[in-house]
Protein backbone atom coordinates (compact mmCIF):
# COMPACT_ATOMS: atom_id res chain seq x y z
CA UNK A 1 0.00 0.00 0.00
CA UNK A 2 1.81 3.37 -1.10
CA UNK A 3 1.71 6.26 1.98
CA UNK A 4 -1.06 8.26 0.56
CA UNK A 5 -3.34 5.11 1.27
CA UNK A 6 -2.09 4.84 4.37
CA UNK A 7 -2.04 8.14 5.43
CA UNK A 8 -5.82 8.34 4.39
CA UNK A 9 -6.68 5.57 6.39
CA UNK A 10 -4.93 6.34 9.94
CA UNK A 11 -5.39 10.30 9.36
CA UNK A 12 -1.88 11.76 8.98
CA UNK A 13 -0.42 13.95 6.68
CA UNK A 14 2.97 13.49 4.81
CA UNK A 15 4.98 14.08 7.99
CA UNK A 16 2.95 11.94 9.95
CA UNK A 17 1.65 14.56 11.81
CA UNK A 18 -2.87 14.14 12.73
CA UNK A 19 -5.10 17.34 12.29
CA UNK A 20 -4.74 20.12 10.01
CA UNK A 21 -3.88 23.93 11.66
CA UNK A 22 -5.35 25.39 8.60
CA UNK A 23 -8.95 23.50 8.80
CA UNK A 24 -9.69 24.37 12.35
CA UNK A 25 -9.49 20.14 13.37
CA UNK A 26 -7.74 19.29 16.54
CA UNK A 27 -4.58 17.35 16.37
CA UNK A 28 -5.69 13.52 16.12
CA UNK A 29 -8.84 14.32 14.11
CA UNK A 30 -9.14 12.57 10.86
CA UNK A 31 -7.52 14.50 7.53
CA UNK A 32 -10.01 11.98 5.30
CA UNK A 33 -13.46 11.80 5.40
CA UNK A 34 -15.51 8.48 7.16
CA UNK A 35 -16.05 8.01 2.94
CA UNK A 36 -12.39 8.38 1.90
CA UNK A 37 -11.61 5.98 4.27
CA UNK A 38 -13.72 3.17 3.58
CA UNK A 39 -13.27 3.88 -0.26
CA UNK A 40 -9.55 3.03 1.22
CA UNK A 41 -10.19 0.18 2.74
CA UNK A 42 -12.06 -1.48 -0.23
CA UNK A 43 -9.27 -0.25 -2.46
CA UNK A 44 -6.98 -2.19 -0.04
CA UNK A 45 -9.42 -5.16 -0.18
CA UNK A 46 -9.78 -5.48 -3.92
CA UNK A 47 -5.97 -5.68 -3.94
CA UNK A 48 -5.57 -8.31 -1.25
CA UNK A 49 -8.09 -10.29 -3.26
CA UNK A 50 -6.26 -10.12 -6.58
CA UNK A 51 -3.42 -11.43 -4.64
CA UNK A 52 -4.59 -13.87 -2.68
CA UNK A 53 -8.18 -15.71 -4.68
CA UNK A 54 -10.17 -17.42 -2.62
CA UNK A 55 -12.49 -20.58 -3.79
CA UNK A 56 -15.41 -17.83 -3.74
CA UNK A 57 -13.46 -15.81 -6.09
CA UNK A 58 -13.30 -19.06 -8.29
CA UNK A 59 -17.44 -19.97 -7.63
CA UNK A 60 -17.63 -16.22 -9.11
CA UNK A 61 -16.12 -17.10 -12.34
CA UNK A 62 -18.03 -20.05 -13.13
CA UNK A 63 -21.04 -18.06 -11.99
CA UNK A 64 -20.26 -15.73 -14.81
CA UNK A 65 -19.74 -18.61 -16.77
CA UNK A 66 -22.70 -20.60 -16.19
CA UNK A 67 -25.26 -17.48 -17.91
CA UNK A 68 -23.02 -16.96 -20.93
CA UNK A 69 -22.98 -20.72 -22.20
CA UNK A 70 -26.78 -20.76 -21.44
CA UNK A 71 -26.33 -17.32 -23.76
CA UNK A 72 -24.42 -18.95 -26.16
CA UNK A 73 -26.55 -21.93 -27.08
CA UNK A 74 -29.94 -19.43 -27.26
CA UNK A 75 -27.74 -17.78 -30.06
CA UNK A 76 -26.47 -21.16 -31.65
CA UNK A 77 -30.38 -22.00 -31.65
CA UNK A 78 -30.97 -18.76 -33.35
CA UNK A 79 -28.40 -19.52 -35.78
CA UNK A 80 -26.87 -15.99 -34.72
CA UNK A 81 -23.29 -16.79 -35.79
CA UNK A 82 -21.93 -13.09 -34.81
CA UNK A 83 -23.51 -12.79 -31.15
CA UNK A 84 -21.77 -16.14 -30.65
CA UNK A 85 -18.49 -15.98 -31.63
CA UNK A 86 -18.65 -12.54 -28.95
CA UNK A 87 -19.79 -14.42 -26.15
CA UNK A 88 -16.93 -16.85 -26.84
CA UNK A 89 -14.54 -14.56 -26.47
CA UNK A 90 -16.06 -13.55 -23.61
CA UNK A 91 -16.16 -16.94 -22.22
CA UNK A 92 -12.39 -17.50 -23.14
CA UNK A 93 -11.63 -14.49 -20.71
CA UNK A 94 -13.25 -15.43 -18.05
CA UNK A 95 -12.26 -18.74 -18.43
CA UNK A 96 -8.38 -17.37 -18.48
CA UNK A 97 -8.59 -15.56 -15.27
CA UNK A 98 -10.31 -18.73 -13.94
CA UNK A 99 -7.06 -20.51 -15.31
CA UNK A 100 -5.21 -17.93 -13.01
CA UNK A 101 -6.86 -18.35 -9.82
CA UNK A 102 -4.48 -20.99 -7.41
CA UNK A 103 -6.53 -20.15 -4.18
CA UNK A 104 -4.58 -21.73 -1.35
CA UNK A 105 -7.93 -22.48 1.02
CA UNK A 106 -10.18 -25.82 -0.07
CA UNK A 107 -13.46 -25.28 -0.65
CA UNK A 108 -15.97 -25.83 1.62
CA UNK A 109 -18.74 -28.43 1.25
CA UNK A 110 -21.27 -26.08 -0.09
CA UNK A 111 -18.52 -24.93 -2.49
CA UNK A 112 -17.76 -27.94 -4.07
CA UNK A 113 -21.60 -28.46 -4.53
CA UNK A 114 -22.04 -25.41 -6.27
CA UNK A 115 -19.50 -25.89 -8.35
CA UNK A 116 -20.49 -29.01 -9.28
CA UNK A 117 -24.13 -27.72 -10.24
CA UNK A 118 -22.31 -24.66 -12.33
CA UNK A 119 -20.24 -27.32 -14.16
CA UNK A 120 -23.01 -29.49 -15.03
CA UNK A 121 -24.80 -26.80 -16.71
CA UNK A 122 -22.46 -25.43 -18.69
CA UNK A 123 -20.60 -28.56 -20.13
CA UNK A 124 -24.90 -29.31 -20.66
CA UNK A 125 -24.55 -26.31 -22.50
CA UNK A 126 -21.67 -26.72 -24.21
CA UNK A 127 -22.76 -30.02 -25.18
CA UNK A 128 -26.16 -29.19 -27.00
CA UNK A 129 -23.79 -26.29 -28.54
CA UNK A 130 -21.72 -28.62 -30.12
CA UNK A 131 -24.35 -29.94 -31.56
CA UNK A 132 -25.91 -27.33 -33.48
CA UNK A 133 -22.91 -26.04 -34.37
CA UNK A 134 -20.96 -28.96 -36.10
CA UNK A 135 -23.13 -29.32 -38.82
CA UNK A 136 -22.77 -26.00 -39.97
CA UNK A 137 -18.86 -26.39 -39.27
CA UNK A 138 -19.03 -29.64 -41.55
CA UNK A 139 -21.49 -27.28 -44.46
CA UNK A 140 -18.68 -24.59 -43.81
CA UNK A 141 -16.39 -27.16 -44.62
CA UNK A 142 -17.51 -28.45 -47.34
CA UNK A 143 -18.04 -25.24 -49.17
CA UNK A 144 -14.48 -24.29 -48.82
CA UNK A 145 -13.65 -27.65 -49.76
CA UNK A 146 -16.03 -27.32 -53.08
CA UNK A 147 -14.28 -23.32 -53.69
CA UNK A 148 -10.87 -24.55 -53.58
CA UNK A 149 -11.52 -27.43 -55.96
CA UNK A 150 -13.13 -25.27 -57.72
CA UNK A 151 -9.72 -22.96 -58.01
CA UNK A 152 -7.42 -25.53 -58.92
CA UNK A 153 -9.45 -26.67 -61.98
CA UNK A 154 -9.62 -23.06 -62.73
CA UNK A 155 -5.96 -22.58 -62.68
CA UNK A 156 -5.08 -25.56 -64.00
CA UNK A 157 -7.28 -24.88 -67.11
CA UNK A 158 -6.58 -21.30 -67.11
CA UNK A 159 -9.98 -20.73 -66.55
Amino acid sequence: MDMSKTQAINGTDVHGRYGDAHSGRPPGAPVVSAAASVIAAAVAAVEERAENPSQQDVIDCYEELAPLTTQMLEAARAADWEMLTGLEHIFREVVSRLRNLRPEDPPDDFQKERKYRLLQRILADDAEIRNLVTPQMKGLTELISTSQRRGKLNKAYNV
